[in-house]
């Protein structure tokens, strides 16, 4: 299975890794921001094509991302995360492949035992317990993300429906 593990940002940490081969996995942080001036929804359609340009040279069977939606105190920060979120679903319903999203705290605890690890708690679990060095926390998470996504192969994913769902019926409240 050909993986893609994210972990969304303005610096949006990957790890790709087929794990029917024994290679290391191919990791990077993608930058989503641009210069002043930007329109916003640049950084949501560079995330866009990074994850093709990945499915184009690699190939992608499952996207595992941490979903760090509401993680945050602040409010821009919580939208962003919502924004690459809804990307991330839209590209995989696209490819017609599953999306599965992790929760912080449980990427936490599954990384270093504490569901309130810091940033650098995870980067040196990443050196200590899967050999990789690194100094970039959005790396070390996407790589944790990876991790979890092998050792959770059944985990429940987002995928795109493709039987006719039925209208939900809704009581409309009398104005008079």
């Amino acid at each position: 299975m050909k993986l893609l593990a994210l972990d969304p940002a303005a610096a949006t940490g990957f790890a790709w890794q087929d794990t029917a081969s024994p290679n290391f996995p191919l990791y990077g942080v993608w930058q989503l921001t641009g210069g002043k001036g930007e329109h916003p929804g640049q950084r949501l359609e560079r995330l866009r094509r990074y994850i093709y340009d990945m499915q184009r040279a690699f190939g992608i069977d499952r996207i595992a991302y941490e979903d760090a939606s509401f993680g945050s105190h602040n409010p821009s920060t919580q939208a962003l995360h919502n924004q690459l979120a809804g990307v991330i679903l839209l590209v995989a319903s696209e490819l017609n492949i599953p999306a599965v999203p992790v929760n912080p705290a449980s990427l936490k605890k599954f990384a270093t035992g504490n569901g309130r690890a810091v940033k650098a708690q995870m980067i040196r679990a990443c050196e200590t317990m899967l050999s990789i060095r690194t100094e970039d926390n959005n790396i070390a998470d996407a790589l944790w993300v990876l991790e979890w996504a092998k050792q959770h192969p059944n985990a429940t994913a987002v995928k795109a429906r493709s039987a006719r769902r039925r209208p939900r019926r809704t009581k409309v409240p009398r104005l008079f």
